[in-house]
């Protein structure tokens, strides 16, 4: 594997610890705009937070000329469900180009031929996916348009993260921690429901066995809900990413940027998110690995998901659900959940990873904990 690609001044490479300060710059200066302007970072090493699950690689590009890094990107290799079986999915993330360049077409079309020559790219991994934000029309516009040297994207589905407050009461808590003894009961009941959905994470006995708490995620993080034969009727973890991964808000839309301290009091007196102020952190746990076998059990499960993130010091809890969900308005209602849309996107390069055909009876919604 070739260790960097350059064409004229422009050099790409894979990305090394001393890289660590560019990478996180790059992050934080280019933010995902919505109805608020947030930031995913990375502190204190991006690399805290490389390969959570699979195995990653990232690139960073740089200006020779001026002696600058210009952009990068992430590609992570994961065994995710595709058409009901597990599938080697490569997902493609984290792209973020200076400011300066993003008018310079060639320093995209660049980088992803320098992906072609710098990765792996795995022939057991046909299918390579990415999401981005459904309101950042300017990305949209310049990767859906296929233009010359560009590889294909191609708009699947859309995605919705439901961000909600930790404030719900649940006096009478029905799951409890799962222990090792758990794990293949665990595993055997997630993903024969996690199977109905295109690009959800395949979990495995082995990876369950080496979590470390140096992720946020250890066995004891994941609860299972039980009927009265002791048969698992749901299960969920709170993965708390929060010392490696960062979501900031930058700023928000008007009106809410100056009416956010009165949404604030409407917000706590209606067990709602509060809007932290910008430049701040979202104090947030993520809900992962959800999985229910009766629509009646979502919200009281998510509601002790909750009061159980609310125990670890966050604020809010974030699940993603495809927007096509059949119980996604029922919880938007019960949760009083803010929403977060992204396009989950197919993207094809020459040697035809975008030829897999996807079952249209299965709706797509990968685990947005590894977006």
């Amino acid at each position: 594997m070739s260790k960097a690609y350059t064409d004229r001044n422009l050099l790409y490479r894979n990305a090394n610890k001393d890289d660590d300060e560019a990478l996180k710059k790059l992050l934080s200066e280019n933010s995902m705009d919505s109805w608020v302007n947030l930031s995913l970072e990375r502190n204190p090493s991006y690399f805290d937070a490389h390969g959570l699950m699979g195995e990653s690689h990232t690139m960073i590009a740089y200006d020779t000329h001026e002696d600058k890094c210009v952009g990068m990107y992430s590609c992570t290799y994961m065994n995710l469900h595709v058409n009901a079986e597990e599938q080697n999915t490569a997902y493609l993330g984290e792209l973020r180009v200076d400011e300066k360049y993003r008018n310079k077409i060639r320093v995209l079309r660049y980088g992803y031929k320098s992906l072609e020559k710098l990765l792996p790219m795995q022939k057991d991994a046909p299918i390579y996916i990415t999401s981005i934000a459904s309101e950042n029309t300017k990305a949209r516009r310049v990767l859906e348009a296929n233009l010359n040297g560009m590889p294909t994207y191609r708009p699947l589905a859309e995605m919705s993260t439901l961000i909600f407050s930790t404030q719900f009461s649940c006096k009478n808590k029905k799951s409890r921690a799962a222990s090792l003894e758990d794990i293949p009961s665990l595993v055997s009941f997630y993903n024969h429901k996690a199977k109905s959905y295109h690009f959800s994470p395949c979990l495995s006995e082995a990876w369950l066995n080496g979590l470390s708490p140096e992720i946020g995620l250890d066995i004891n993080d994941f609860y299972i809900r039980e009927n009265a034969d002791g048969e698992i009727e749901a299960c969920f973890a709170l993965w708390d990413q929060r010392r490696f991964k960062q979501s900031v808000i930058k700023s928000y839309r008007a009106p809410l940027s100056w009416l956010r301290p009165l949404y604030n009091v409407f917000a706590r007196l209606t067990q709602r998110v509060e809007l932290p102020k910008e430049n701040s952190m979202l104090e947030q746990v993520y809900i992962s690995f959800f999985a229910c076998g009766k629509s009646g059990l979502f919200v009281g499960c998510l509601k002790e998901a909750a009061s159980l993130a609310k125990a670890k010091g966050a604020s809010s809890c974030v699940l993603g659900l495809s927007s096509q969900h059949n119980s996604l308005a029922l919880l938007k209602r019960e949760l009083k959940a803010n929403v977060y849309r992204t396009c989950i996107e197919m993207v094809g390069f020459d040697d035809g990873q975008q030829e897999a055909e996807l079952n249209k009876e299965f709706l797509i919604q990968p685990e947005v904990a590894l977006l």
